[in-house]
C-alpha cells in the first residue's frame, strides 16, 4: 500500500502513533483529472467551439482504518482524525495537506466536506472521508528558494506559482521575461508577494494598494525559468508543480 499522510496522520506504515493506533488507508481519485469547459455553438452547423478548458477543483475521497487494542483506542482514533481533519474553508488555519509517498513526495492543500465511519468490534475505527482540493495540481513538499535573481527551475509538469519575501524596505520590481509585478509605493520588510493568490501582505496587514495595478502576476512554467529582483532585497520561493 502506498504510504500517505492526512495532516499529521501517518497511514500505512506499519508504526503505531503516539496513541499506539496503526493507521491504514487509501485514497481514491489523487491521480483523476476533471475538466471545466466552456463551449458556443456555430449557427446552423453541428458541433460546436470550445472556448475555455480548464482543471476544476479535485474531490477524493479516503478510505481509513485505525486499528487499536480496546474501544478506548476507537474513541481516540475517531477524535483525532475529526480534530486533525476539521479544516473546512480555505481560511483554515493552519492549511491541512494530503501527501502521498511517490517517486518524489508530494502534496495537495485540502478541506474536509464529508464523512462517515462505524466502529468493528469495538476496537477498530473505519471511516470513509471526502475531500476537496481547490487547487488540483500536486506539490512537491520541500520548496525550492532563490535570492534575489537568477535561474528558477520548475521541475514539475506544470505552471507553479512563486512567492517574493523582501528581506528589506523599498519598492520592488520583479520581472520574468517580458512580464513584471512591480510596487508604486514602498513595501516593508518581510512582505510577502503570492504570485498565486495575488495577495501582498505583511502579516496581516495588506499592502496591495502599494502595487502598480498593471501587473502581471506570472507564474513558472516547468523547466528553467529566469527572474529578476530589483528596487529592494528579497528571496523566491516555490514548489514544483505536477497534474
Amino acid at each position: 500500500m502506498t504510504a500517505f499522510s492526512l495532516g499529521t496522520i501517518d497511514f500505512n506504515t506499519g508504526v503505531a502513533d503516539a496513541d499506539g493506533i496503526v493507521w491504514y488507508g487509501y485514497v481514491d481519485g489523487w491521480d483523476a483529472m476533471s475538466h471545466e469547459i466552456e463551449e458556443i455553438f456555430r449557427p446552423a452547423q453541428h458541433g460546436g467551439i470550445l472556448t475555455s478548458n480548464l482543471y476544476s477543483p479535485k474531490g477524493m475521497t479516503v478510505y481509513g482504518t485505525a486499528v487499536g487494542v480496546n474501544s478506548t483506542d476507537y474513541y481516540l482514533a475517531k477524535n483525532k482524525i475529526l480534530t486533525e481533519t476539521n479544516v473546512l474553508t480555505q481560511f483554515g488555519t493552519p492549511e491541512l495537506f494530503l501527501e502521498v509517498t511517490e517517486e518524489v513526495d508530494r502534496r495537495m492543500s485540502i478541506l474536509r466536506t464529508g464523512y462517515q465511519a462505524e466502529c468493528v468490534e469495538t476496537l477498530h475505527l473505519q471511516f470513509e472521508m471526502t475531500i476537496r482540493a481547490d487547487d488540483p495540481f500536486k506539490y512537491t513538499t520541500a520548496p525550492d528558494t532563490l535570492v534575489t535573481s537568477g535561474v528558477a527551475a520548475n521541475g514539475g509538469n506544470t505552471t507553479t506559482y512563486p512567492t517574493w519575501t523582501s528581506s528589506g524596505a523599498g519598492i520592488p520590481v520583479l520581472g520574468l521575461g517580458s512580464r513584471t509585478v512591480q510596487g508604486l509605493s514602498s513595501i516593508p520588510s518581510g512582505t510577502v508577494i503570492d504570485f498565486g493568490r495575488m495577495t501582498v501582505l505583511d502579516g496581516t496587514v495588506n499592502y496591495f494598494g502599494n502595487m502598480d495595478p498593471a501587473s502581471d502576476f506570472f507564474g513558472l512554467a516547468p523547466g528553467n525559468n529566469t527572474l529578476t529582483s530589483t528596487g529592494v532585497a528579497g528571496t523566491w520561493s516555490w514548489r514544483d508543480a505536477w497534474l
